[in-house]
């Protein structure tokens, strides 16, 4: 049974769950919230999200009306099979092409990812999730040009708290460097943002001087920033090192303009941040 034919049941059933939803039943509309939120049977799921993909047209156009659905389907964790997540992506992205309004709720979901798939502190990053995940703010980008403009604050909005752990910042800052790439109008704001950070936990390092005079709280926090700085600068070399790796292995149209480029940024950033005013 091909696809096409196995979704019948499913549009049908999300087609009536909507339809009585407005009507003032919600019954089968909360069954079917129910079934976005339970992740055991993966072939479910993964229909039930091409079957939301066949009836956009009805849920958009009312998100009022169906705030909790959106909310629930905006609200995905990256956890699930490669097929379920492939079928997710295909549904938000029918959403954004049917209204671009969209585009915002899914940048949100980009960015929520990023950090979600760091959280068990695992030192095996799921490399091809994060690549989902960028193909996916690509296409958004591409379907809702004028989004571009609301995903720095996006991004900065999301960025790792004070207590994040050093896997979850380091992956970030990481993903924040890969969309820097293929949104070049956003690099000198994401190179501000991160070194932004380097700054502030600067200021919370010890002096060597005082650092034996501290109690251990504040010795657990001193040591704490100092090594969230290292994630920072390590990370911030790392692409510096390799933008120039790249150029000189020919993989950039114009090295001159790489290199000038990333010099005007690091400048822009040393006198912003580093000179005192």
């Amino acid at each position: 049974m091909n696809d096409k034919v196995s979704l019948t049941p499913f549009i049908r059933f999300i087609e009536t769950a909507l339809n009585t939803k407005a009507s003032g039943d919600p019954t089968k509309y909360f069954h079917l919230l129910n079934q976005l939120q339970q992740h055991e049977d993966a072939e479910t799921l993964r229909r039930t999200y091409l079957g939301l993909a066949n009836c956009v047209e009805i849920f958009t156009q009312k998100p009022a009306e169906y705030k909790e659905l959106i909310h629930s389907i905006f609200a995905y964790q990256f956890r699930s099979s490669q097929e379920v997540t492939h079928a997710f992506i295909q549904l938000v992205l029918q959403i954004v092409s049917f209204d671009g309004i969209f585009s915002i709720p899914a940048m949100h979901m980009v960015a929520k990812n990023f950090k979600y798939i760091a959280l068990n502190d695992s030192k095996c990053i799921d490399e091809n999730s994060l690549m989902l995940l960028h193909t996916t703010l690509q296409v958004v980008i591409h379907l809702a040009p004028s989004s571009v403009t609301k995903l720095f604050s996006i991004l900065s909005d999301e960025f790792p708290k004070k207590k994040s752990s050093r896997n979850c910042i380091n992956v970030y800052i990481t993903q924040l460097l890969v969309v820097a790439d293929y949104v070049p109008c956003l690099k000198d704001m994401l190179f501000a943002k991160i070194t932004q950070h380097c700054i502030k936990n600067d200021l919370c390092i010890a002096r060597r001087s005082e650092y034996e005079t501290l109690s251990n709280d504040e010795k657990y926090f001193s040591d704490e920033a100092m090594t969230r700085l290292d994630v920072y600068m390590s990370l911030l070399l790392k692409y510096i090192e390799n933008a120039f790796e790249d150029s000189n292995n020919g993989q950039s149209t114009d090295k001159k303009e790489v290199i000038m480029s990333l010099y005007k940024c690091l400048l822009t950033n040393y006198k912003n941040f580093v000179l005192p005013k």
